[in-house]
């Protein structure tokens, strides 16, 4: 149930955070899955990118390495307790700003253009 949970999350994230391209593109069939990403850093979440992202190992392991640089102090408690299936530790607040504060990195490390 856990997982389930913080899977929608960062699903969610990905949804509002990465949502800069064209709304016409959203609406088209898409037949190939959007790319999901796994971070050997364990504390960050796997999350995905675009339905036309494909980026290199290199690509994913640099951004991995930028999000967990620039995530600050209670983004990182946050998603060590989120990962780690201790969600009843996060505030309401933090599990409330997590999501798009995390799209946001996402952005900033140029996942988007990925």
């Amino acid at each position: 149930m856990m997982k389930y949970f913080t899977l929608m999350i960062f699903t969610l994230v990905l949804f509002s955070g990465c949502n800069s391209k064209e709304t016409s593109k959203q609406s088209s069939a898409h037949t190939t899955p959007p790319f999901t990403v796994k971070c050997k850093n364990a504390a960050l979440p796997e999350f995905t990118l675009d339905y036309d992202s494909r980026p290199s190992e290199k690509e994913v392991n640099a951004l991995c390495s930028c999000l967990w640089d620039k995530l600050i102090g209670w983004e990182k408690e946050t998603v060590i307790k989120l990962t780690s299936g201790k969600q009843n530790e996060v505030s309401s607040l933090n599990m409330t700003a997590f999501p798009a504060r995390f799209g946001k990195r996402i952005n900033e490390c140029g996942g988007d253009k990925l």
